[in-house]
C-alpha cells in the first residue's frame, strides 16, 4: 500500500484543524427580543383578539405618495368644505397628520370598536377639538393609568391618550377591555402589520363566509373561494405597484381551489370583461402552500383620474 506523501498528509490535517475548530467555536449568538417595557401602556394590549374586520392605513406616506398624495388632499378638502372650522374638519386635520391608522371592528354589526392613531400631530390637543356648536367634544373622564377623555354626547365612548403620541378611541366593550389593558401591559402583537402598503383592508373570513351566501351555498359560483378561508386581505401599494388581495386558508386542498376559481374569474374578465372591469382581467395569481395571492397594476387612466374623482362621487 502507497503511503500519501506530507503535502497531503499536511492538507488533510490542516483541513481536520479547520473543521474541529468550526465545531467547536462558539456560533453566532441568537437575537434576543427586546424586554418588554411593562412601566408604561401598548396600544396592542387593547387588541385580545384579531378583529372581524381590520383598515390600516398611512396616511404622511399616501400623502407623500406620487399618484394617491393628490387624492388625499381632494378627500380632506372636501371634508373641510363640508365642515369648515367644525369637528369634521379638525378630524380630518387630525388623521392627516398621523403615521398610521387602525380602525377594528370586533364584530360585525357591533358596537365595538377601536381606532388607533399612531404618531399625532404633537401640537393638536384633544381637550381642544370642538364640535360644530363650539362646544368641547372631550373632556376628562375616570382617573387611570393613563389620561382617559369621555364625550359627554356619547357615553359609552372613550379617547386614551397614550405616550409616543397616540390615541386610542374605544367605544362599546372595547372601553372596558383598553382601560384593563393599559392599567395591566400585557405582551400582545399588533393585529395587523404592513408597513409596505398605503392601505390595508383585512377582514375575518368565517365572519365573511357566514355573512355572504354565495360564499358558502353549495354549488355557488364563489363557493370554492370560502371553503376553510381564515382571512382575507386587501393591499393597496405605492405608486403604480397597484393592489395585493391575499386569500389565507386553514388546508391546502382549499386553497388550490380557491387559485383555479381566481384564475378563472382573470381570465373570464380579460376576454369578457366590460371597459370599467377589463384591467382586472391582466391579474397575476400565485398560491404558497395555504395562501393564495393575487396582484393587479391600476390601469394608467384610472391612476390619472383619480386625483380628479369628485365629492359626488365619492358620495360626500
Amino acid at each position: 500500500m502507497r503511503l500519501p506523501g506530507p503535502r497531503a498528509v499536511a492538507a488533510g490535517l490542516g483541513l481536520a484543524l479547520a473543521l474541529a475548530g468550526t465545531a467547536c467555536a462558539p456560533g453566532k449568538p441568537p437575537e434576543t427580543k427586546p424586554a418588554f417595557d411593562t412601566t408604561k401602556p401598548h396600544w396592542q394590549d387593547a387588541f385580545d383578539r384579531v378583529p372581524d374586520i381590520l383598515v390600516l392605513a398611512h396616511p404622511r406616506a399616501m400623502a407623500r405618495d406620487p399618484v394617491y398624495g393628490a387624492l388625499l388632499k381632494s378627500l380632506s378638502r372636501m371634508i373641510s368644505a363640508r365642515a369648515p372650522q367644525t369637528a369634521g374638519a379638525r378630524a380630518a386635520e387630525v388623521l392627516e397628520s398621523c403615521d398610521e391608522v387602525i380602525f377594528a371592528l370586533r364584530q360585525r354589526g357591533a358596537s365595538d370598536a377601536l381606532v388607533v392613531l399612531r404618531g399625532v400631530r404633537a401640537d393638536i390637543d384633544p381637550r381642544k377639538l370642538t364640535d360644530p356648536n363650539g362646544r368641547a367634544m372631550w373632556s376628562d373622564g375616570p382617573r387611570g393609568t393613563v389620561t382617559e377623555l369621555t364625550r359627554a354626547a356619547a357615553s359609552d365612548a372613550s379617547l386614551f391618550v397614550l405616550p409616543e403620541r397616540t390615541w386610542v378611541f374605544a367605544t362599546g366593550d372595547a372601553r372596558a377591555r383598553a382601560r384593563e389593558a393599559f392599567a395591566h401591559p400585557f405582551d400582545r402583537p399588533p393585529p395587523l402589520r404592513d408597513d409596505a402598503s398605503l392601505f390595508v383592508i383585512r377582514l375575518d373570513g368565517p365572519s365573511l363566509v357566514q355573512g355572504v351566501p354565495r360564499l358558502r351555498t353549495h354549488g355557488a359560483p364563489l363557493e370554492p373561494l370560502g371553503r376553510r378561508l381564515q382571512s382575507i386581505s386587501l393591499a393597496l401599494r405605492p405608486g403604480k405597484e397597484g393592489l395585493l388581495a391575499t386569500f389565507s386558508y386553514s388546508e391546502e386542498d382549499a386553497a388550490a381551489f380557491a387559485e383555479v376559481l381566481l384564475r378563472q374569474v382573470t381570465e373570464a374578465l380579460e376576454h369578457e370583461g366590460t371597459e370599467k372591469t377589463k384591467w382586472l382581467g391582466q391579474t397575476k395569481v400565485d398560491r404558497q402552500n395555504y395562501t393564495v395571492v393575487a396582484r393587479v397594476s391600476l390601469p394608467p387612466r384610472l391612476v390619472e383620474d383619480l386625483p380628479n374623482v369628485s365629492a359626488a362621487e365619492l358620495g360626500f
